[in-house]
């Protein structure tokens, strides 16, 4: 059973994202995340808290990159020149291959691309590391007790430990507050923007479905979870260790290490009003669809400060101690 588990998380990993098109890469959600979780904009996160936490040991001698996907980012770092050595993981073989490709065409030969499931698999040295990364990783994991025993053992006495996660609801499950908050900010957006063009018929009526079905959910909670729970059942089916337990992560770390800091950078409300193909409408050029992307920015910060809702994504970052 955990065999066709894995079997069925690698052949999804060994797809390409387009990163433009996600919460991480769209230019406006990107400076909003790097100026939450380091004050400035112009710097990828992860350079500017390498340089500032480490600037007197770098290169480090040893990194270690968990479920490191198609290695781009650990490419980035070896050309910026943040490590010696370092080993970098995933469960896709297919993955692991592309990121090899890529290293070398870059000519980087100083990263050891490994294919393995670090769930049921001891594939780490300890008292070995200086520099842990776990990019989007941890809330894959379906042992992420263990995993994260075995990382802090891997790691040498004051080695950092970085971690960029999702880290609300199991599964991506949404609070009922939350789901009307996304839904009410979604209804501001102008017609040019939400795909409905006057011309195009068949556009109206989908759209025109999608909002009489939103309102009506938005009015019955239960309906509201009924649906919600249909949802993580899809998502289970497609991918088992999607957010699997990441509502644990902080809780384990801080219980495992001394040193922890938490850096939230929210996606509660911005992933879900500003979708992948609504992000091709966006004109970034245009001052009017930058005023409304800042509005929702804006809107976000106010229902995290307020409490309305969580933020479900957080830089971490924690020392061996």
């Amino acid at each position: 059973m955990y065999s066709l588990t894995s079997n069925r998380i690698s052949q999804h990993w060994s797809k390409e994202t387009d990163f433009s098109r996600t919460f991480f890469g769209f230019p406006p959600f990107r400076d909003y995340i790097r100026h939450r979780i380091t004050g400035q904009t112009a710097e990828w996160e992860y350079w500017f808290l390498i340089k500032k936490l480490l600037i007197d040991r770098l290169p480090v001698e040893n990194c270690l990159s968990i479920f490191c996907g198609h290695g781009e980012n650990e490419i980035r770092l070896s050309k910026l020149g943040v490590f010696r050595n370092c080993i970098a993981i995933d469960i896709s073989t297919e993955a692991i291959e592309k990121a090899k490709k890529k290293a070398k065409n870059d000519k980087v030969e100083n990263i050891d691309f490994v294919c393995g499931d670090l769930n049921k698999s001891n594939l780490i040295a300890n008292n070995y590391f200086d520099l842990v990364i776990a990019n989007g990783a941890l809330h894959h994991s379906m042992d992420l007790e263990n995993l994260i025993l075995k990382i802090k053992a891997s790691m040498k006495f004051d080695a950092l430990f970085l971690s960029s996660e999702y880290v609300g609801n199991n599964h991506y499950g949404k609070e009922y507050h939350q789901y009307v908050l996304i839904k009410a900010l979604q209804d501001l957006l102008p017609i040019s923007i939400s795909g409905v063009e006057q011309g195009k018929i068949k556009n109206r009526i989908i759209h025109e479905t999608k909002r009489k079905v939103s309102n009506v959910i938005r009015g019955s909670e239960l309906l509201f979870r009924i649906i919600n729970l249909f949802l993580k059942m899809r998502l289970i089916i497609q991918d088992p260790s999607e957010a699997a337990n990441s509502c644990k992560i902080i809780p384990l770390l801080m219980e495992n290490f001394k040193n922890v800091e938490i850096k939230n950078y929210g996606g509660a409300i911005l992933p879900y009003v500003i979708s992948p193909i609504l992000m091709d409408v966006f004109d970034l050029s245009d001052p009017m669809h930058i005023e409304i992307i800042n509005l929702f920015i804006k809107h976000e910060i106010i229902a995290e400060e307020i409490g309305d809702v969580k933020s479900d994504y957080a830089f971490i970052i924690s020392r061996n101690e």
